[in-house]
C-alpha cells in the first residue's frame, strides 16, 4: 500500500514534532555557544605566541577526554548526580534543557577545541611576524589575522555541531525519568 507524502503531511502536522524540533534548536543553541565559546578562548590562550605553555599535550589529553566517554556512562552519571531526591546537584534539575545543553557542550568542547588549535597552528607564523613588526597589538593581530583565517575551521564545528544536535538522542532519553 503507497502512502505517498501523507507521512511527511502527518509529521509537519504533528505538534510534538515542532516542540521537540524546538527543543533540539534550544539545546544546541546553547550547547554551540559553550562549546565553541569555551574551545575559542582556550584556543587564544594556548595559542598566544608570547606565553608558552609548558605541558600543552596533557591539556589537550584532558580537554578531550570527555569526548571518548561513552554517552551513556555520561547520562548515567549526570542523572545521579541531578537525582531530586539523592542527587549532589539537585536545585537545578528544572533546567533539564539547559542541562543537556551544558553536558553536551562539556562533552564535546574537547573535539571543537583540537580542531581549532589545529587551525591555529596551521596558520603560517609569517602573518604574526609581519603584524608584529608593522606594531600590531595582540588584539588587533587576533581580529585581523587570526579570526578570519579560523572561520571555515569555526563553520566546520558548527556545522557538525548542528547536525550532532539534530541526531541528539542518547542524553535527553536516558536522563529523563521516564526511563527508570
Amino acid at each position: 500500500h503507497f502512502v505517498g507524502l501523507k507521512n511527511y503531511t502527518r509529521v509537519f502536522t504533528d505538534k510534538f514534532f515542532w516542540r521537540a524540533l524546538w527543543n533540539t534548536i534550544r539545546i544546541w543553541g546553547v550547547n554551540i555557544v559553550l562549546q565553541l565559546g569555551l574551545a575559542f578562548l582556550l584556543t587564544v590562550v594556548f595559542s598566544d605566541i608570547k606565553y608558552k605553555f609548558k605541558g600543552l599535550p596533557v591539556f589537550r589529553a584532558l580537554y578531550y577526554l570527555p569526548n571518548l566517554i561513552a554517552a551513556t556512562s555520561v547520562a548515567f552519571l549526570f542523572k545521579t548526580l541531578l537525582d531530586w531526591r539523592y542527587g549532589t546537584f539537585n536545585q537545578i534539575s528544572g533546567t533539564a534543557g539547559s542541562v543537556i545543553a551544558v553536558i553536551s557542550a562539556w562533552m564535546w568542547f574537547g573535539n571543537s577545541f583540537i580542531m581549532l588549535m589545529a587551525g591555529v597552528q596551521g596558520i603560517n607564523k609569517d602573518y604574526f611576524e609581519a603584524a608584529a613588526i608593522d606594531g600590531a597589538g595582540r588584539w588587533t593581530t587576533f581580529g585581523k589575522i587570526t579570526l578570519p583565517l579560523l572561520k571555515p575551521i569555526m563553520l566546520y564545528v558548527a556545522i557538525t555541531s548542528l547536525i550532532g544536535g539534530l541526531q541528539m538522542f542518547d542524553l535527553p532519553f536516558l536522563m529523563s525519568e521516564k526511563t527508570a
